[in-house]
C-alpha cells in the first residue's frame, strides 16, 4: 500500500453538492505524509489520504461531521480520522476539513502519519454553470463550466486505482481541463504520456452532466495500476 503515499499528486480537491433541502457532501484532498521510517529518508510525500460521502444536513444552515475508521492488509495497518464543519447561506457553502492518518508496519511496528491540517473550503451553487455528483466508485466529481464561453473550465474528480500483479489499492484526486464543448455538449481530454495515462469523456445536456474515466499509473515497482472504465453523472440546480 505504499504507492498511495509515494504516488505524486499534483492538486486537491473538495466538492459539495447543493440539493433541495438536504446537503450530500463529497471531498477528497492530499496532504503531506512523514515517510522516513518506511523510506529511511527524511523526504515527504503527497498523498491523497481521505475521500468520503456525507449525507444529511438542512439548507440553510450550519453542519459538522466526525468520522473515524480503520483498516489493513499483511504489511501495513492504517486508522483514519476525519472532521468537517460548514455553513450554508443561499446559493454559497464554506467552511473547514481536516483528515489525519496513521500507517503502521506490521512487521516493524513503525509509524508514518499524514495530516491536511485545517483546510478551508468554499462551494457556490451555479444553475446549468456547476455540476456535482460521484463516479461509479462514489468518489466525488464536480463540473465547471465557464459563463458565457463553450468551454468547461475544469472537471474535478477522485478515482481508485487496482494494481498488477501486487494487488495494492488507491485513491487519487486532480483536476481535469480547460475542455472545449462542441455544438452537442460533448467534451473530452486524452493524456498518454510516460507512466501516465487518462481518458475521459463527457457530455452536458441541461441541468445533467454524464461521462466517463479511464485511468492508468505505472508505478517504479512495475505494477500497473488501472481505474477501469467509471462512469459518472452530475447535476446542476435548474433555478
Amino acid at each position: 500500500m505504499l504507492k498511495d503515499k509515494l504516488h505524486q499528486a499534483q492538486s486537491k480537491v473538495w466538492n459539495w453538492w447543493l440539493c433541495g433541502t438536504w446537503l450530500e457532501a463529497a471531498m477528497s484532498l492530499l496532504a503531506t505524509c512523514a515517510m522516513a521510517l518506511f523510506l529511511g529518508t527524511g523526504d515527504a510525500s503527497a498523498a491523497t489520504i481521505a475521500t468520503g460521502t456525507i449525507y444529511g444536513g438542512h439548507i440553510p444552515g450550519d453542519f459538522r461531521a466526525h468520522g473515524q475508521s480503520t483498516g489493513g492488509d499483511n504489511n501495513e495497518a492504517w486508522a483514519f480520522d476525519e472532521s468537517v464543519s460548514g455553513r450554508i447561506r443561499g446559493d454559497r457553502a464554506k467552511g473547514s476539513y481536516r483528515a489525519t492518518a496513521v500507517f503502521t508496519d506490521v512487521a516493524t511496528g513503525a509509524r508514518a502519519s499524514c495530516d491536511s491540517g485545517p483546510v478551508s473550503w468554499s462551494a457556490v451553487s451555479a444553475p446549468k454553470r456547476v455540476y456535482a455528483g460521484l463516479t461509479q466508485q462514489n468518489l466525488p466529481v464536480v463540473i465547471e463550466r465557464r459563463k458565457g464561453t463553450g468551454q468547461i473550465g475544469q472537471v474535478r474528480m477522485a478515482w481508485e486505482y487496482a494494481c498488477t500483479p501486487s494487488g495494492d489499492t488507491f485513491t487519487m484526486a486532480a483536476p481535469l481541463g480547460p475542455m472545449r464543448l462542441d455544438a452537442g455538449g460533448r467534451f473530452g481530454l486524452t493524456i498518454d504520456s510516460a507512466g501516465i495515462g487518462m481518458r475521459l469523456t463527457g457530455r452536458v445536456r441541461g441541468a445533467l452532466a454524464s461521462g466517463t474515466i479511464d485511468m492508468r499509473y505505472e508505478a517504479d515497482d512495475g505494477d500497473t495500476c488501472r481505474s477501469g472504465v467509471q462512469p459518472f453523472t452530475a447535476l446542476s440546480s435548474t433555478k
